[in-house]
């Protein structure tokens, strides 16, 4: 099976809950290896991660990124910038 963007978002949310956001951040670079696109989920999660280590200047780029790839940052993407 193909991994998906769903199953590299279910670990990034796991990685970010457990306070391990590079390796989270790790998976976004798996996920363009494997041809697989993040989309605006991918993003909000890393952005939590980013947020939760303390990354804030990250999470900010991850939001600005997102912009860039044709995806604003939502809501839910500024409330876990702001925590």
């Amino acid at each position: 099976l193909a991994p998906t963007a769903a199953s590299f978002n279910i670990l990034c949310n796991g990685y970010a809950r457990a306070g391990r956001a590079d390796t989270a951040f790790k998976l976004l670079l798996e996920m363009r290896r494997a041809s697989c696109a993040p989309n605006v989920v991918t993003y909000t999660t890393l952005i939590k991660a980013a947020a939760m280590a303390g990354q804030l200047e990250r999470a900010r780029s991850l939001a600005r990124e997102m912009g860039e790839l044709g995806m604003p940052c939502d809501r839910f993407g500024y409330n876990a910038i702001l925590g």
